[in-house]
């Protein structure tokens, strides 16, 4: 088991705190401290085995990992830029130091993306669940294709053509029409 614990934070220096990361509680340490970037990648590079285990559990926490691009897509979309940059760049360095030691996910280098992910692990599956018992302007509502998507999809032409021909019309009736044909 791992453990990351806050130990203190360095007077004068902005961002720079120290960690001590242990593999037992009660166990010997590693002390981690530096700027973010550099603390991640030192976190990265020492976690680099327990990485691809704990992303394995927050995917099955969410549902599948075939799902990960979606989980991915949600986290960029609803959470990354919420976060500080010192943050951003600590997770950074978190996935590149756990890529550059061997790790992988799915395959592939671990990123930025994937430990967004995992930070946001709660909040994804908090969602999921929000979105199915809050109430919502789309309720009772009808989402059938309407009856005119069976029959032939008009082109940008065809519209155009009925817009004008109907501004014609208004405008010196049907004595114009043959002329919008030509």
């Amino acid at each position: 088991m791992l453990c990351l614990a806050y130990v203190r934070s360095r007077e004068g220096v902005c961002g720079t705190l120290e960690f001590l990361l242990f593999r037992q509680p009660g166990g010997s340490g590693s002390v981690i401290s530096s700027l973010p970037y550099e603390r991640g990648y030192q976190h990265g590079h020492l976690m680099a085995r327990e990485i691809p285990e704990y992303l394995e559990r927050c995917a099955a926490e969410l549902g599948t990992k075939e799902q990960w691009d979606q989980y991915r897509t949600t986290a960029n979309a609803l959470f990354l830029r919420g976060f500080d940059r010192e943050i951003m760049e600590e997770m950074r360095g978190i996935a590149e130091g756990a890529s550059d030691a061997g790790a992988k996910w799915l395959k592939r280098r671990i990123d930025l993306m994937d430990i967004v992910v995992a930070n946001v692990t709660v909040e994804l599956g908090e969602l999921s669940e929000a979105v199915s018992t809050t109430a919502s302007v789309l309720e009772g509502l009808s989402f059938d294709k309407p009856a005119y998507a069976a029959g032939k999809r008009d082109s940008v032409l065809d519209q155009c053509y009925r817009r004008s021909r109907q501004i014609t019309f208004g405008v010196c009736g049907p004595q114009c029409e043959s002329s919008l044909r030509s």
